[in-house]
């Protein structure tokens, strides 16, 4: 008989328990047998209890048994997380240096809650009656709170009390529990969210052999239902068999008779993870010699059986997305699954409807725009191994798939694949973690992979698949570099004479048009033309962006936004003039310039309801719109036929940004962007409008010349060393007053400074210095970068220097290893 363990890790938060480890609690006897890994539990810490999730197993514990105290409660009867999400988290932890139960929270499933709950009841009931009796006339309200809680048969939250005698009935508690009269204990909830169920038809084994050996005499109607649930596979919801002409009479008739039966199942919510106006081809489409090649190479990785890991570098509308298709069916026939990484929500839907046209329903979506209700139910069809394929952004990468075969990671060089608060982790460097412990192959695709896999690739770490043409020969588009500093400007100010001709002549074809500016808003900032006073955020030090039809200034760091005005704030002047121009500026330009035009706006702010952005792109496929004005989620992924032209409007936004991936950031726009041009039958042209037309970045997009730049911008990074010759860790110390984070880095760069001396080993310390925003959303920052060649020599510094530092200082600190951008 295997003996039961006896103890368990449990980690909790870590602004609860100055300790940032698992604590050891025991398993007492009503729970031996319910407590695994995974399991999320109640448990005491100091005076109050809190939730925790096991995260280890043991039968003797290394610490004093009466220091051990018994888990109180299960909370969920199944598993959060297994093994590998478990040993995912870990590696997430130590490798981006944060907390275990942050890098936890990645793992669980999405609807996960917990809160704090504070319950109040009586300690002494014979002092609480004589205390109303005695004192009840001086103290009216003391007296009412204690006669609710006598009369009460269980303890009462502190929130019920608060609605019912006010926000001031801590204060009222406060002498009742001094006296002992009243307890006030805090603990947490928890809770699953519901799941919508519905009947379904499910054919029997018995109607499975009735219409094989036909033996049965069963009326029309009835052997119509058979036929169909046997084509199902699967139960089919008896609301969706009522559309299809069978009455729920003949469901039931058949499941007294035993050929079918009539169950409850989770419906996934089709209207809000398939979106309408996605046309995917009929047929199946013919691969090119180079797609063929390519497909070949992946499929032999993948029955290696080993990890590999491919970088598909294909020109836009090389039809990277058919080698993927294929390689996932090549997957799905050999029993294993797949996750499909995408940097965009809205690139989430279009692949989700192209994949379940091919593949089926066992395909899921994970993605935060989805409500609570519908992630956790996809959530649980990933866990339950009822799918094959599951499609997502960043976060999809932690689904719990249990037949990890291939990864694909689609524009893998996107900033968004980076989350930008702790845990600060990259989903693609995930992904090649997981992959390898799986014996998985990954698959990096771009039309501009990142200079770091690039010459990864290049030097034989990983291998590299080219797709150098376009699908049935098509050309790539023809480009136009636009002088902004001799351009005519005759009819406006942001778009040149020379684009608004070229758009006419396309309109006027019945072509579409696609204009690119990396900035929403109206106008990115008013200025005071009487005293020059620019309206900027009390919270970051930056500019207020004018959103005009909302009638607001808008912060896009911390969303603090004021009614807009023409009367200065400064001097009182009515002379407020509006600088620059963004999206919805050009939105209504081009309206009122090109009377032909129907424009649509595609930035965060026209996205931001639920199935906006599939309305959007339905709109243009559709061809309801002929101009799509958008920032860059524009640029990748989406392929619409009829565009024949693209715009873009500033391509010197982030040109000069202080930071070393800058020029292959605007290189990856321009070429992304461009490449949504002459995808259908019409050749494709591209206009960028630069102030810069010499900048090489510039100049390899226009030549559709990815290695050309990738020379260039190697030669650059090698002294000073940037990636893909070091490894940075950015680190930033931020508080509400400006001297204790000034105070916050020099401590922490001295003690990374004597952890260095400590190892005889030194890397590059460079800084501290105010970070490129100093002030964001009311903390005042400062940053120094830790560089070396070394990775290894990296993390162990960083390590090694951290629990040295106390916990104040951490709590100041936030870690970003392998940043992406350094703002």
């Amino acid at each position: 008989m295997v003996e039961m363990a006896r103890y368990a890790q449990v980690c909790i938060d870590t602004q609860l328990s100055a300790i940032d480890k698992p604590l050891i609690y025991s398993i007492p006897p009503e729970l031996s047998g319910k407590v695994f890994i995974g399991i999320p539990v109640l448990v005491p810490l100091h005076s109050i209890f809190v939730i925790g999730y096991v995260v280890g197993m043991s039968h003797e514990a290394d610490i004093e048994q009466e220091r051990i105290k018994p888990i109180v409660k299960v909370l969920w009867e199944q598993p959060l997380f297994d093994d590998e999400l478990l040993r995912l988290a870990k590696w997430v932890s130590d490798y981006y240096h944060c907390p275990l139960f942050d890098a936890l929270r990645l793992v669980i499933p999405p609807g996960w809650q917990q809160g704090i709950e504070e319950r109040v009841w009586i300690e002494d009931l014979d002092a609480a009656i004589a205390w109303v009796k005695s004192k009840g006339r001086r103290s009216p309200k003391q007296a009412e709170v204690l006669n609710k809680l006598i009369n009460a048969s269980e303890p009462v939250t502190l929130k019920e009390l608060r609605e019912e005698f006010g926000s001031s009935v801590r204060q009222v508690l406060k002498g009742l529990v001094d006296a002992g009269i009243v307890k006030i204990a805090r603990s947490e909830r928890a809770r699953m969210p519901s799941m919508i169920k519905r009947q379904a038809a499910k054919l029997t084994d018995a109607g499975v052999e009735a219409l094989k050996q036909d033996k049965i005499t069963l009326p029309e109607k009835h052997r119509l239902l058979l036929e169909r649930l046997l084509q199902a596979g699967g139960p089919v919801t008896l609301a969706r068999l009522e559309d299809e002409g069978f009455a729920r009479s003949t469901v039931e008739a058949l499941a007294i008779r035993g050929l079918a039966e009539i169950v409850e199942i989770v419906v996934p919510r089709v209207g809000e993870l398939g979106p309408e106006g996605f046309e995917v081809p009929p047929e199946r489409i013919v691969l090119t010699d180079e797609q063929k090649e390519a497909i070949v190479g992946i499929v032999k990785s993948i029955d290696e059986g080993k990890f590999n890991v491919i970088v598909l570098h294909g020109v836009t509308a090389s039809g990277k997305t058919e080698v993927y298709l294929r390689a996932i069916e090549h997957v799905i026939n050999i029993g294993g699954q797949t996750i499909f990484l995408v940097p965009e929500i809205a690139l989430t839907a279009q692949a989700a409807a192209i994949f379940r046209y091919r593949l089926g329903e066992r395909v899921a979506i994970l993605h935060s725009a989805l409500s609570v209700g519908a992630r956790f139910e996809e959530w649980m069809r990933i866990a339950n191994d009822e799918v094959d394929v599951v499609i997502g952004p960043r976060s999809a990468v932690f689904a719990p798939v249990k037949r990890l075969r291939l990864v694909v990671v689609d524009e893998e060089q996107d900033e968004s694949y980076k989350q930008e608060a702790a845990p600060r982790y990259n989903a693609r460097d995930v992904s090649l973690v997981r992959a390898k412990w799986n014996n998985a192959t990954v698959v990096l695709g771009s039309a501009t992979p990142s200079v770091e896999t690039y010459y990864k690739a290049l030097t034989g770490r990983y291998k590299l698949i080219k797709l150098c043409k376009r699908i049935d020969d098509r050309p790539l588009p023809t480009v136009h570099i636009i002088d902004m500093r001799k351009a005519s400007m005759k009819r406006s100010k942001w778009l040149s004479d020379i684009l608004l001709d070229a758009m006419e002549r396309k309109l006027a074809e019945g072509e579409q048009v696609i204009l690119f500016l990396n900035r929403r808003g109206f106008a990115p900032f008013v200025m005071c033309t009487e005293c020059g006073a620019v309206e900027t955020c009390p919270n970051c030090a930056v500019s207020l962006t004018l959103h005009r039809d909302k009638g607001i200034l808008l912060c896009h760091h911390c969303n603090y936004n004021a009614q807009a005005t023409n009367v200065c704030r400064s001097c009182g002047s009515t002379t407020v003039a509006m600088r620059g121009a963004g999206t919805e500026r050009i939105e209504q330009e081009v309206s009122m310039l090109l009377p032909m035009a129907k424009v649509l706006r595609m930035d965060r702010d026209t996205t931001q309801r639920r199935g906006s952005h599939s309305a959007i792109l339905s709109a243009i496929r559709k061809g309801e719109a002929n101009v799509l004005v958008g920032t860059q989620m524009v640029t990748k992924g989406l392929d619409f036929p009829n565009v024949t032209l693209v715009g873009v409007l500033n391509a010197d936004i982030g040109l000069n940004f202080p930071d070393y991936r800058a020029s292959e950031r605007v290189f990856q726009l321009l070429s992304q962007v461009a490449g949504r041009a002459g995808r259908g039958k019409q050749p494709g042209e591209v206009f960028i409008q630069t102030y810069n037309p010499q900048h090489y970045a510039i100049i390899a997009s226009a030549t559709h010349n990815y290695d050309s730049f990738f020379k260039r911008e190697l030669l650059q990074r090698r002294e000073p060393p940037y990636p893909p010759f070091a490894y940075l860790i950015d680190v930033v110390a931020s508080d509400e007053d400006e001297r204790k984070a000034f105070e916050a880095i020099n401590a922490a760069i001295n003690v990374v400074r004597m952890t260095m001396l400590k190892k005889g080993e030194v890397a590059t310390l460079l800084g501290p210095a105010p970070c490129l925003v100093p002030k964001l959303r009311g903390q005042y920052r400062f940053h120094f970068l830790l560089r070396s060649r070394s990775r290894k020599l990296l993390m162990e510094i960083m390590k090694e220097a951290l629990e040295l530092m106390d916990r104040n200082l951490k709590a100041k600190l936030s870690i970003d290893v392998d940043p992406m951008i350094i703002y």
